[in-house]
């Protein structure tokens, strides 16, 4: 449904993020979107953008908890730069609350393709 390009310009992504580290989490978000969606498929072109974009933000989601978001014990939250890249220490608290917010406009996105929030288990 989607590329490794398309979720860099998605998520804001550095092109050094390669696409092996992006592809497992774009191909869980298509099993999630999937299991969501069934046999469906989209008419229109702006169909197939809003599922895509569910898609990605699935995808991000994942990604939050995991690249280029830093949990240290005890670090100040505060931005941090090296080689012209900034960082932010963030808490476990915040990454989770990243991640739900990437999700939720995921499913708002699947919400007004007529398919509401569901919970789904993708091993």
């Amino acid at each position: 449904m989607i590329t490794a390009d398309y979720l860099r310009r998605l998520g804001n992504l550095p092109p050094e993020v390669e696409d092996s580290v992006l592809l497992p989490h774009i191909q869980s978000a298509e099993r999630e979107v999937q299991t969501i969606i069934g046999d469906w498929t989209p008419e229109t072109t702006a169909q197939e953008d809003m599922l895509k974009e569910a898609v990605g933000c699935y995808a991000m989601a994942e990604l939050t908890t995991v690249l280029g978001l830093f949990e240290l014990s005890g670090a100040h939250n505060v931005p941090k730069e090296v080689d012209g890249t900034s960082f932010v220490f963030l808490t476990a608290d915040e990454k989770e609350r990243i991640s739900r917010q990437w999700r939720a406009r995921g499913d708002k996105l699947l919400a007004l393709l007529g398919f509401p929030r569901v919970e789904v288990e993708v091993v």
